[in-house]
C-alpha cells in the first residue's frame, strides 16, 4: 500500500513537472531551457513613447517598425503616438512597454548609442523598454539633423531609423548577429544609413512571427 501511494505520488509529481524542449535559437535569445524568447501569440506589440522623445523622431521609429510589419507579413509592432506615456523618464516595470529619449546618459555607457531591456517569463516576453542616448549623439534621418548631443564637446551623428531598426529587431527578440550586413549587428557606425533589412534578420523573424 505504502509502494502504491509513493508510485502515485511519483507519477503526479512528473505529471506536473514543465516540460521544456531545446530549440534552435535561429538567431533568438534563449531562456535557460534553450527555449526561444518572444512574444509568441501576444502581438503586436504596443510600444508607448515618452514624452521626452522629440516629435521629429516619430517617423522615423514608425518607419523601422514598418519595415518589420512588412518582413513578418502582418502587424508585430505598434507604435502607439497618442496619448504620450507621461512616467518617469527612465526603465520602470509597469507592465508598459515604452521608448525613452535619455539626456542624463551616464558617462561610463556613454559608447551605447540605445538600449533595449526585456522581461520575460518561461519563453513569453512581457514587457520592454528601449532608451535612446541623447546625451552623448545627435540624431538625423533622411539627411536631415533631429537633434544635437546634450553632452558638450561630443559630436557623433547616427541615423535613428537605423537604431530604431536594431533596437526593435531585440524587442521581438532577436539577439545580436556577427553578421557585418546585418541590422542587428552590435556596431552601427555613426553616419551609417541601414535602414534595409538582411535577409537573415528576415528569415530569424519567421521562426516565431
Amino acid at each position: 500500500m505504502k509502494f502504491l501511494i509513493l508510485l502515485l505520488i511519483s507519477m503526479l509529481v512528473q505529471a506536473c513537472m514543465p516540460t521544456h524542449q531545446r530549440e534552435e535559437p535561429c538567431g533568438y535569445r534563449q531562456n535557460v531551457y534553450g527555449e526561444r524568447i518572444s512574444w509568441k501569440g501576444n502581438s503586436p506589440v504596443k510600444i508607448f513613447l515618452h514624452s521626452s522623445v522629440p516629435e521629429e523622431m516619430i517617423p522615423a521609429i514608425k518607419a523601422a517598425a514598418e519595415s518589420w510589419n512588412v518582413a513578418a507579413g502582418r502587424q508585430v509592432i505598434q507604435i502607439v503616438e497618442s496619448p504620450r506615456y507621461g512616467g518617469v523618464n527612465n526603465y520602470n516595470r509597469d507592465m508598459v512597454n515604452v521608448i525613452y529619449y535619455k539626456t542624463d546618459w551616464p558617462e561610463s555607457k556613454m559608447i551605447i548609442q540605445g538600449e533595449t531591456r526585456l522581461s520575460w517569463v518561461g519563453d513569453a516576453m512581457n514587457e520592454t523598454d528601449i532608451a535612446i542616448n541623447g546625451s552623448h549623439y545627435g540624431f538625423y534621418w533622411k539627411f536631415n539633423e533631429i537633434t544635437r548631443p546634450a553632452t558638450p564637446g561630443i559630436w557623433s551623428m547616427v541615423n535613428i531609423e537605423a537604431l530604431m531598426l536594431h533596437e526593435l529587431g531585440h524587442v521581438l527578440g532577436l539577439d545580436h548577429s556577427a553578421a557585418s550586413t546585418s541590422v542587428m549587428n552590435s556596431r552601427l557606425s555613426s553616419g551609417s544609413n541601414r535602414v534595409v533589412l538582411d535577409s537573415i534578420s528576415t528569415q530569424s523573424l519567421k521562426c516565431e512571427y
